[in-house]
């Protein structure tokens, strides 16, 4: 008998301290509810989904919401973030490297910085900086590059 009530115990412990699994970056609203209201405008939740994505780089349709946030409400993140899903970034050694991509997506890229910058969207300026500096994807403008970082750190 008092072997059951020391497992019962134990199993009380246990069950009692487990703690509710959650994401990294504390994101608590289902993914697709968020999809939801960032395709209807919601800045706010569009960042959660972005900050979800993170955690999850897996979600197939992150890049379609970014891409319709980004056309139908100009907003700057969405720009850094196509930039992000034409590199893969989740899934790549070292983004700043994009050899191995085709020259379309390239272009598409380096346009999606371009749009996030000129909306002032900090980290597009930079990595258009960086670029402008390594004058491999883009026409070489150390001025340029230098200038663009140097604003936006």
């Amino acid at each position: 008998m008092m072997k059951i009530i020391i497992v019962v115990f134990l199993l009380f412990i246990n069950v009692g301290c487990k703690k509710e699994s959650t994401n990294i970056n504390n994101v608590v609203t289902p993914i697709s509810k968020l999809h939801k209201l960032a395709s209807q405008g919601n800045l706010k939740a569009y960042s959660d989904l972005s900050l979800a994505y993170m955690d999850s780089p897996n979600d197939i349709n992150f890049c379609k919401t970014s891409k319709s946030v980004a056309e139908k409400y100009n907003f700057d993140e969405a720009y850094l973030n196509l930039y992000y899903c034409q590199i893969d970034y989740y899934h790549r050694a070292n983004y700043m490297n994009l050899d191995d991509l085709n020259h379309e997506t390239i272009i598409k890229a380096m346009n999606y910085l371009a749009i996030g910058n000129s909306l002032g969207n900090k980290e597009c300026s930079k990595l258009l900086g960086k670029y402008f500096i390594q004058g491999k994807y883009l026409n070489k403008d150390i001025e340029k590059g230098k200038l663009l970082i140097q604003q936006n750190e």
